[in-house]
């Protein structure tokens, strides 16, 4: 999904942050109006052009900083997908046999988001950073799509915490991205 932010130049000499655009987007974001009148008067040297631009860009930076890029068509809306990696080796041996990881599977993960996940057989290859050699294993994929918040992000905590704890693992994988979804 490409996005654009949107600076619309306004005649009077300031300019109107629109916001977030997907490709051919027509709803714009009405977000904030910046009065950047005079603001060539700092340096007259320079082109009104440059300075306006310059402004613009850097008000418009500032506002959007901190919001979600993540503007969904309906039925889809924002969500959050995370993607969790379990190794299940231990050394060059299998630790977490299949019984092991449905009993974690049943107890750690699934009453902590039983609105659904996907569970997939994965093939993990990384880098040993004590050995330096290339470790292969066998692994599990869990992927949660799901709101953002705080809770969300304590309930990954635990199941990562949980799963080094009992199956002596050294890290997760855990990757978060914002999404558009519908269920």
């Amino acid at each position: 999904m490409t996005r654009s932010l949107c600076v619309d130049f306004l005649a009077g000499g300031g300019c109107d942050i629109v916001g977030w655009v997907e490709r051919s987007e027509t709803h714009h974001y009405r977000r904030h109006r910046k009065a950047l009148m005079g603001f060539a008067s700092l340096n007259p040297s320079y082109d009104l052009k440059i300075h306006k631009l310059a402004a613009c860009t850097l008000a418009a930076i500032s506002i959007f900083a901190n919001t979600s890029a993540t503007a969904c068509n309906p039925p889809q809306r924002p969500m959050r997908q995370i993607e969790l990696m379990f190794g299940r080796n231990v050394g060059d041996h299998l630790h977490v046999s299949e019984a092991a990881w449905s009993r974690f599977l049943a107890r750690e993960i699934t009453p902590r988001f039983p609105e659904g996940l996907t569970v997939l057989d994965a093939a993990g290859h990384w880098r040993d950073p004590i050995s330096g050699r290339v470790v292969r294993e066998p692994s599990k994929m869990v992927i949660i799509v799901t709101a953002e918040n705080a809770p969300v992000r304590d309930r990954i905590a635990a199941i990562v915490a949980a799963y080094k704890q009992r199956f002596r693992q050294r890290s997760v994988g855990a990757i978060s991205l914002a999404v558009c979804a519908a269920f």
